[in-house]
């Protein structure tokens, strides 16, 4: 995996002294679908996936316009690929939140595959979105060589064999209002659960560290093709429960416990007529959730998710 940092502009004192005074942490998480859309689709003309990453990021700007967002977790992002035009969709929509909040936002690119074989070449990932200092930072693929006891654990050799989309996390701890923080976007198997299982174990093995302040955000898929029971199917996937054992906690998890809202109040797939809860942000015991909202812009096939945290 591959792993890249670039500073987007210089913070303003105004937006800086605003931060220092509201001691709470905004996190969004938000499927691109490489900007193609919200259907299916295999290219979009270069406007389109600008105006498609335009959606998201204003989109991700209003989830909370007066304290703003410190951090966003990006999933199925092109960094170069035919089919979108070969934007760099993740500097793409870190200006483009630089240019409607003044707030500047690094960018932390995490390559999991990329492909040079024409007409269909791409280079594909996450990407984290943060705009307070990163203090230092680290990606991994998830896959057996580099956590070989969570993969062997969870399913047979011979499976490990069979061929699957790679899948990668990054990490960045990140000083923000309320401290340090451990910041972990990543984006799960969608089709098997020993292999979200064993992702899951990867990223406990490899990044989450029980004595820090931890949040995750990404697409952690979980039961994706089960009756559509949204939130309650989603916890119970084993992918879930590796990470509650983790010490992770969902955050709309919390807010059900205190609001019991329908099942599928907070689902994010498909974006058109949401019925699967997939797209999640966890955070440590340290970090209560005070606000669960889905944000929607329109432009790919997921919903996004907005989290405000407080240290407790």
């Amino acid at each position: 995996m591959v792993l890249i940092a670039v500073g987007i502009s210089q913070r303003s004192d105004a937006a800086a002294a605003s931060a220092a005074e509201d001691r709470s942490l905004g996190v969004v998480t938000y499927n691109l679908h490489s900007g193609l859309g919200p259907a299916l689709g295999l290219r979009q003309t270069r406007e389109r996936v600008q105006a498609n990453l335009r959606g998201i990021a204003a989109t991700i700007a209003a989830a909370d316009p007066t304290r703003g967002v410190d951090i966003v977790g990006l999933n199925e992002v092109d960094v170069d690929a035919r089919r979108s035009a070969w934007i760099d969709q993740g500097a793409y929509v870190a200006n483009e939140l630089t240019r409607l909040t003044g707030d500047p936002y690094t960018l932390l690119r995490g390559e999991t595959w990329r492909r040079r074989r024409w007409p269909l070449e791409a280079t594909f990932g996450n990407a984290l979105l943060v705009r307070n200092d990163v203090i230092r930072s680290d990606a991994i693929q998830l896959v057996a060589r580099t956590c070989p006891t969570a993969f062997s654990r969870a399913m047979p050799p011979w499976f490990l064999r069979l061929p699957s989309e790679t899948r990668g996390a990054i990490r960045a701890s990140v000083s923000t209002p309320v401290g340090i923080v451990d910041a972990i976007v990543t984006h799960l198997d969608p089709l098997s659960r020993s292999v979200r299982a064993a992702q899951a174990a990867c990223l406990v093995e490899s990044l989450i560290e029980g004595s820090r302040s931890t949040i995750l955000i990404g697409d952690l898929n979980g039961d994706l093709f089960a009756p559509p029971r949204g939130l309650r199917v989603g916890e119970s996937d084993p992918a879930l429960r590796v990470l509650t054992r983790a010490g992770l906690r969902s955050s709309r998890a919390v807010a059900s416990r205190l609001s019991r809202p329908p099942d599928d109040y907070w689902a994010t797939y498909p974006s058109h007529a949401p019925r699967r809860a997939i797209d999640w942000i966890m955070g440590s015991e340290d970090l209560h959730p005070t606000s669960v909202t889905v944000i929607d812009s329109g432009t790919s096939d997921h919903r996004g998710l907005y989290v405000r945290f407080v240290r407790r």
